[in-house]
């Protein structure tokens, strides 16, 4: 599992519009059932989210990962404070 946990971390993120989120940083994983249940992404594009901004991604978003990590669903910005702009 270790090394699928480290395959993902630095992968790309691309929105369902095909347009560059970010990089995987880290997975949240819940230790208790031992399942993945989100994603960290760090350097988010300008065009979908404030400088520095930290995104946490809901599991049920990923639509695939692979080479990249596809959503299926992802907000139009999200502002510094965290606040999403649909």
């Amino acid at each position: 599992m270790l090394d699928e946990i480290n395959s993902v971390k630095g992968l790309d993120v691309y929105g369902p519009d095909g347009i560059f989120v970010g990089k995987v940083a880290d997975l949240i994983i819940d230790t208790d059932t031992r399942t993945i249940t989100g994603l960290y992404i760090s350097e988010p594009s300008p065009v979908k989210a404030a400088n520095n901004v930290l995104l946490k991604i809901p599991y049920r978003w990923i639509q695939s990962i692979g080479d990249v990590v596809i959503l299926k669903t992802f907000p139009k910005y999200i502002d510094g404070s965290g606040k999403v702009i649909s």
